[in-house]
């Protein structure tokens, strides 16, 4: 089918990407390669910036040294005493600072969340929860994010959405633990509305935890009801269950997210319903890493469906995610783009074969994940 307008969309909504931004950049993209390919005019890709890994920075400590004296034996001398620099500063761990999103990321539209993968976190043995704030996974190690902490950096990041901070609980039915988690979520909500009291141009979104909120629909209204300011949105958090479905038509919300999704097939089964007009993943950069390449023709016209029938000697060995392996021997004299008739970076005028990604992935070059994260990308945005 034709990629859909405003008005032909369920429910009138419109279907969007939320792009995992790592350490707080578009990964394998320079500015203008972005703006060329994945401009900011165009409403369906929108950027997830994480605090856990764009706003932790080292922090050094002032410390003095010892002045060290040269004894001189049986001799007199008039040199000074050799003296090591006072004041020096020495690292002393990494902590979560305010910090602006980089300039070339500003046109897109943005979202600011704490984490986007708990559950991943959790597998580390890194996700914790006080009451004091939250302990997360970050490339420097488990670090310490507080309320304050986190909603001062979101505040510097100044993206048009942000998640308050949660408590996350994948514990299906242990009732203590999720009416814990939900209370504090709803005081971090009431500390991030009242840290933008005076910003009314930005939207915050409410955390909505998919074991929790299966078994108590109407969490996410307590949280909607307890300040001043209602959440413009929630977040879906957890694994996706086909239940949340009809259960999530029930409440009225402007925007409905699901935060982190892992396979393709969870990607098509949220996209096939009405529910969710948001879908957030790192899955182009995750099968990049793993020389992956998306090879689903997802431009559902006549000239596709002729290609399909008509080039019956393609046929590629696909995972359970609908890539290829590049690495694979049976690309070596492959001269066909990754998908006929795409217009991803990787295939557009057929400049780069598969023969070509082959050679590039076995020589170890960055150029082999540039162009099968581009083409990613490209193919997942031609899906929703």
């Amino acid at each position: 089918r034709d990629r859909p307008t405003d008005s032909e969309t369920k429910n009138g909504r419109k279907l969007r990407l939320l792009l995992h931004a790592v350490d707080g950049c578009v990964p394998y993209m320079t500015p203008s390669t972005l703006e060329k390919y994945f401009p900011a005019s165009d409403d369906n890709l929108w950027i997830g910036l994480a605090v856990r890994d764009t706003c932790v920075m080292p922090v050094f400590e002032e410390k003095k040294k010892k002045v060290k004296k040269k004894k001189n034996v049986g001799t007199t001398s008039n040199k000074k005493p050799s003296v090591l620099a006072a004041n020096a500063k020495k690292p002393a761990g990494y902590a979560f600072l305010p910090t602006k999103p980089d300039s070339w990321l500003v046109p897109y539209n943005r979202i600011t969340v704490p984490t986007f993968d708990p559950i991943a976190d959790n597998k580390k043995g890194s996700y914790t929860c006080t009451n004091k704030g939250v302990s997360v996974w970050t490339p420097h190690g488990r670090q310490k994010l507080t309320p304050e902490a986190y909603n001062k950096a979101s505040l510097l990041l100044d993206a048009e959405y942000t998640l308050s901070l949660y408590d996350f609980n994948d514990e299906e039915g242990k009732a203590k633990r999720q009416q814990k988690a939900e209370q504090r979520n709803k005081e971090w909500f009431e500390d991030l509305a009242k840290a933008y009291s005076d910003r009314t141009d930005r939207k915050l979104w409410a955390p909505a935890l998919i074991p929790n909120l299966i078994d108590n629909p109407s969490a996410p209204l307590a949280i909607a009801q307890s300040g001043n300011q209602k959440p413009s949105g929630i977040a879906l958090i957890g694994k996706w269950n086909s239940k949340l479905e009809k259960l999530l038509e029930s409440l009225e919300y402007e925007n409905v997210t699901m935060l982190s999704t892992n396979s393709l097939e969870e990607v098509l089964e949220i996209a096939s319903g009405s529910a969710v007009n948001m879908i957030g993943t790192d899955l182009p950069q995750r099968w990049a890493k793993k020389k992956h390449a998306l090879a689903i023709d997802f431009c559902f016209d006549e000239e596709s469906s002729k290609r399909l029938k008509t080039d019956k000697e393609d046929q590629l060995d696909l995972n359970s995610d609908g890539c290829i392996d590049m690495s694979s021997k049976v690309f070596e004299r492959d001269a066909r783009p990754l998908v006929a008739g795409s217009t991803s970076l990787a295939c557009a005028d057929s400049m780069f074969s598969r023969a070509y990604i082959h050679h590039l992935v076995k020589a170890q070059e960055i150029l082999a994940e540039i162009l099968l994260f581009a083409h990613n990308l490209h193919q997942i945005l031609e899906l929703l």
